[in-house]
């Protein structure tokens, strides 16, 4: 994978958030999680909608809960875990949690743009939902297409 750029919550660039380099060896060159945690960023969210809206996000990929440790506690929990989508962003679908319980903060543009949308997760077709960027590290996804 080429190096990222620098990347912060005003400048980011891609169509993707929540890729961590503390996944492991093939997320080294992402950021670290940790320096995108902002409480007092996320202590002017409006919460609630923001939360609901990232917890209902169009299921894009699945696979095993097991491969993405918390970036915050290093801890592996069970299950499966989704990557989402409103048709315009993606994103894995613990996100939520991780704004909620870790302040982790969200890009700029990307907050302004849901909340622009009244924090409303828009219906998508088909086609919508095959035209989402996904992340470098899933350009060959180990994970099956829901």
């Amino acid at each position: 994978m080429r190096m990222l750029p620098h990347l912060d919550l005003q400048n980011w660039p891609y169509a993707w958030y929540g890729y961590w380099q503390e996944y492991g060896p093939d997320y080294a060159e992402y950021p670290s999680a940790k320096a995108f945690v902002d409480p007092t960023r996320t202590a002017r969210y409006d919460l609630d909608p923001l939360l609901a809206y990232l917890r209902s996000g169009h299921a894009l990929l699945a696979t095993s809960r097991a491969n993405f440790p918390s970036p915050f506690t290093g801890r592996r929990t069970t299950g499966s875990l989704c990557y989402v989508t409103d048709g315009t962003r993606c994103w894995l679908d613990d996100l939520a949690d991780y704004v909620q319980e870790h302040h982790l903060a969200i890009p700029d543009a990307w907050y302004a743009a849901i909340e622009a949308q009244r924090f409303q997760m828009p219906a998508l077709t088909e086609e919508q939902l095959e035209r989402v960027s996904l992340p470098p590290t899933l350009q060959n996804p180990p994970a099956t297409r829901v």
